[in-house]
Formats: structure tokens, sequence, C-alpha cells
């Protein structure tokens, strides 16, 4: 996940030369899940045994449409390394969404080249 201006880049993994999608990040609002009431439509990942519950080093961020407060992606981090990335992760949209939430978003990707590929 790489967040430039108003637009969230999702990639698959860290080689991928391309996103997989983007995220307009200004027309998006981010929570983070409670463990113990999750949102309707909400998965739960990598739960524990016998259990709905997300293991415990796991963090979920919903992203939901601002203006129908609908939720439009999740998003889990991993804090086994890093307990306050999925904090910095909102954040970060928080910030963006305030500084360029009215940019149009007009998104494209370098190429090893260096020439930009338009998506």
């Amino acid at each position: 996940v790489v967040v430039k201006g108003n637009v969230l880049f999702v990639f698959g993994q860290d080689s991928d030369l391309s996103p997989l999608y983007t995220i307009e990040v200004g027309s998006v609002i981010a929570t983070q899940q409670d463990p113990k009431k999750p949102e309707r439509g909400a998965y739960t990942i990598s739960p524990t045994v016998n259990s709905h519950d997300s293991r415990k080093n796991l963090v979920t961020v919903i992203l939901k449409d601002e203006a129908s407060k609908i939720q439009k992606y999740q998003m889990t981090f991993d804090t086994r390394n890093d307990k306050s990335v999925a904090k910095r992760f909102m954040d970060v949209i928080a910030v963006n969404k305030k500084q360029y939430g009215g940019m149009i978003v007009d998104a494209g990707v370098i190429t090893k080249k260096g020439s930009l590929k338009e998506e």
C-alpha cells in the first residue's frame, strides 16, 4: 500500500510494477474496526481456532464512502513488528484527505525505464 497525494495505491506484492487498484483518498473515511463488534460485511482475516475473532496481532481498518457511509474497502495490518502501523495509516489518510481531498485523481505508474504508464 502506498499513499501519494489524493491516491492510495494497492499492490499485491512488493515486487509488482503496477497497482492492483487505486482508491481516491478524498472520498473515504478510515476507521479502525472494533474486533468485538465487526462491521457488517467485513471479513475476519486469519481467525483464531473455534472463533470468529482475528488474531491479536491483526488490526483491521475500514474505508467507508464519505457520502453514503457504506464500507468500500477493508485493510488488515499485521502489527507484530510495528504496533502503530494501522494508526499511522489512518493518520496519513486523514492528513492527505485534508490536504489533497479536492484534487482530481489522475494516476499513473512509472515503469523501470522511467516512462509514465497511464492507469
